[in-house]
């Protein structure tokens, strides 16, 4: 599959921190599923996270990760990864994180015109202050063909 041989643009963990911080207890789930995923066990990083969503339906991160993973188990977005997103930007209105990682599952499913509709709507809404706004310019120049290699993710937590 083609969707299989492409690399993500951007690595997911530093992204995932730089949207949402970290050391929280969702933060400790999601990063055992980075850990599982890493190693190729992608059904299991899923599969944790559904049950970690079961057990607090209420948190976003958690719905995010959900998505990240089973986009990353399937190598493409597929319904449900699309619907752990949508669930996260009902948990968490007006927060950047749901739609820029639904933006991400599109590059990595091959769909970059997608990306950079719902990037540019992000930037749009976000404060010119925001410390993950270079993360999103980036991942636009990126989608444009204006960068040979992933940017670097700023790991900052923050607005």
């Amino acid at each position: 599959r083609v969707a299989g041989k492409r690399s993500p643009p951007m690595p997911l963990t530093g992204a995932r921190q730089a949207m949402t911080g970290q050391f929280d207890y969702a933060d400790t789930w999601l990063n055992m599923a980075d850990a599982l995923a890493s190693r190729g066990n992608t059904l299991d990083a899923a599969k944790l996270l559904q049950s970690q969503v079961a057990r607090h339906p209420g948190d976003y991160k958690l719905w995010v990760g959900l998505g990240n993973a089973l986009t990353d188990h399937a190598r493409t977005i597929t319904p449900a990864g699309r619907l752990a997103f949508e669930r996260a930007a009902e948990l968490a209105p007006g927060y950047p994180a749901p739609p820029f990682f639904l933006g991400l599952a599109e590059a990595r499913s091959g769909n970059p015109e997608a990306a950079v509709r719902l990037w540019r709507q992000i930037l749009a809404d976000a404060p010119a202050s925001a410390s993950w706004r270079p993360m999103v310019e980036d991942g636009l120049l990126l989608m444009r063909g204006g960068a040979a290699t992933p940017p670097p993710v700023r790991p900052q937590a923050g607005s």
